[in-house]
C-alpha cells in the first residue's frame, strides 16, 4: 500500500505554516495517544503523526519532501537527522518518548511529555511522567466527571405535590467498567414540564480523583383530564346553567386538595374567573410556605332545544333585561 500523504495526515494544506503544523500535530498527537484514545489502531495512527511531523516540521526534510515525495526523506539526511528520538521505560512499563533536536542552534527540546502533560488533563494515565532528563512530573490533574442526563414523565397530582421514584442507572467506573445501581430520587413539589431536579454525584466518573458529575432529572407531565396549570395556578372549567347563571348558586367543584363547595355569584357572566385563594401548587422554591391559586372558569350551558313552554319566561326576561347591547356606541 503506497504511504501516505503527510500532508494529508495531519489535515493541512502544503502552504501550512510551521505554527499551523505544530497545532495541527498536537490537536492529532492527543487524539490518538496510545494512553488515551480507545481506537484500535490508535498505536499506528499516533506513529503516522510522529512520522508527518517529524518531517514537515524540519525545513530541510520538508523541502526535500516536497521536491521528491516519500524518495526525498532520506536525502540529506546527515544535515537533516540531527533530530534524535529516546526512550526510557517508566513505572507499570510505561514507555517514556523524548525527541531532542541537537546541534540546532536556538531551537529548543522538544519533549513529548511536555505536550501531553500540558494538553492531557483528563488522560487515562495512572503512572507519574517523567521527562527523559530524569525530572519527575506530577500526575495529570483530576477532572470532574460529566454529568448525565434522564427523563422521567409524571402525572399530574405527582408533579403538584412530589413524589419520590426509583431509578436504575448503568454508569461506568473510572476503569471503563459499567455497573448498575439503583438509587431513590425525590422529585420536589410544584415541579413543571420541562424542570430539572439535580441528583449530585450520580454522573458519570471523575478522572484520576476527581468529582463525579451530576444527573440531571427532566420531568414531563402529562396533561389532566380538566385541570390544567399556568405556573402555579391551577384552573378548571366549570359549566353552570343559564338559572344558576342568573339567580347564582352553590355547586361542588374539585380542586386538587380534594372537592369543595362553590358560591356562584347571582348575574354570573360565561368566561368569569373565580379565585380560590391558595388551591393552586405549591411554589418549587418554598414548597412549604406559598402556593398558587386556583381559577373557576364559568361555562354558561344553553339548552339548544329550549323545553315547551320556555318562550313566554324567556320573552319577560328579554323584556325585564333589555338589550345587553345598547349603549356600546357601535354605528351600525
Amino acid at each position: 500500500m503506497p504511504a501516505r500523504d503527510y500532508y494529508d495526515i495531519l489535515g493541512i494544506s502544503r502552504k501550512a505554516s510551521q505554527e499551523e503544523i505544530k497545532k495541527a500535530y498536537r490537536q492529532l498527537a492527543r487524539k490518538y495517544h496510545p494512553d488515551v484514545s480507545k481506537e484500535a489502531d490508535a498505536a499506528a495512527k499516533f506513529k503516522e503523526v510522529q512520522e508527518a511531523y517529524d518531517v514537515l516540521s524540519d525545513p530541510q526534510k520538508r523541502t526535500a519532501y516536497d521536491q521528491f515525495g516519500h524518495a526525498g526523506v532520506g536525502m540529506g539526511a546527515g544535515a537533516a537527522s540531527d533530530r534524535s528520538e529516546r526512550w526510557s521505560y517508566g513505572p507499570g512499563g510505561a514507555k517514556v518518548y523524548t525527541w531532542t533536536n541537537e546541534g540546532r542552534p536556538g531551537e529548543p527540546d522538544f519533549d513529548m511529555n511536555d505536550l501531553f502533560g500540558d494538553l492531557f488533563s483528563g488522560a487515562a494515565r495512572t503512572d507519574r511522567w517523567t521527562r527523559g532528563r530524569g525530572r519527575a512530573r506530577p500526575r495529570p490533574e483530576t477532572a470532574r466527571g460529566t454529568d448525565v442526563e434522564h427523563q422521567v414523565t409524571l402525572a399530574f397530582e405527582q408533579a403538584v405535590w412530589g413524589t419520590k421514584m426509583r431509578l436504575s442507572l448503568q454508569q461506568p467506573n473510572e476503569q471503563g467498567q459499567v455497573h448498575s445501581e439503583t438509587i431513590e430520587v425525590k422529585i420536589p413539589p410544584g415541579v413543571t414540564n420541562g424542570s430539572k431536579v439535580r441528583v449530585k454525584g450520580k454522573g458519570n466518573p471523575g478522572f484520576a480523583g476527581g468529582a463525579p458529575g451530576d444527573l440531571y432529572i427532566t420531568v414531563n407531565v402529562t396533561p389532566h383530564p380538566y385541570f390544567r396549570r399556568e405556573g402555579n395556578d391551577i384552573y378548571v372549567d366549570v359549566p353552570v346553567t343559564v338559572a344558576e347563571a342568573i339567580r347564582g348558586a352553590r355547586v361542588t367543584i374539585p380542586t386538587i386538595d380534594g372537592p369543595t363547595v362553590l358560591t356562584i355569584p347571582p348575574g354570573a357572566s360565561g368566561g368569569q374567573k373565580l379565585r380560590l385563594r391558595g388551591k393552586g401548587a405549591p411554589n418549587p422554591k418554598k414548597p412549604e410556605q406559598e402556593r398558587g391559586d386556583q381559577y373557576v372558569v364559568l361555562k354558561v350551558v344553553v339548552p339548544k332545544e329550549p323545553p315547551e313552554g320556555l318562550d313566554e319566561a324567556l320573552d319577560k326576561l328579554q323584556e325585564a333585561t333589555g338589550d345587553p347591547r345598547e349603549g356600546l356606541g357601535w354605528r351600525l
